[in-house]
């Protein structure tokens, strides 16, 4: 004998409404904590893997960085890969100070 749903009173279909409800709920509870776990996790890797090295520029003077590494500089960090470091071996003198320089 198969069971017919007009052979359930309003109570019980009410009743098995609501359970199929509440484990619908369950699941997609479940279903979301599974997603914004994982997207979590893709996240942190994809940060440590970001940064895949350094990269120093050592220059003579102040202004060097602009006239001859620009578009090095620009292009390394826009990529997000490269930590960029300048370095300047300058003893700070301005043009007129190397009389002072000299004696």
């Amino acid at each position: 004998m198969s069971l017919r749903l007009h052979d359930l009173c309003a109570c019980q279909v009410m009743y098995i409404l609501d359970w199929i409800a509440v484990i619908s709920a369950v699941f997609l509870a479940l279903a979301l904590s599974i997603y914004y776990v994982l997207r979590r996790m893709i996240r942190r890797r994809v940060r440590l893997k970001v940064h895949t090295g350094r990269v120093l520029f050592v220059i003579a003077h102040p202004d060097d960085e602009c006239m001859f590494f620009a578009p090095t500089i620009l292009a390394l960090t826009r990529s997000g890969q490269y930590d960029v470091f300048l370095l300047c071996l300058s003893s700070g003198l301005v043009l007129n100070d190397v009389s002072s320089v000299m004696s």
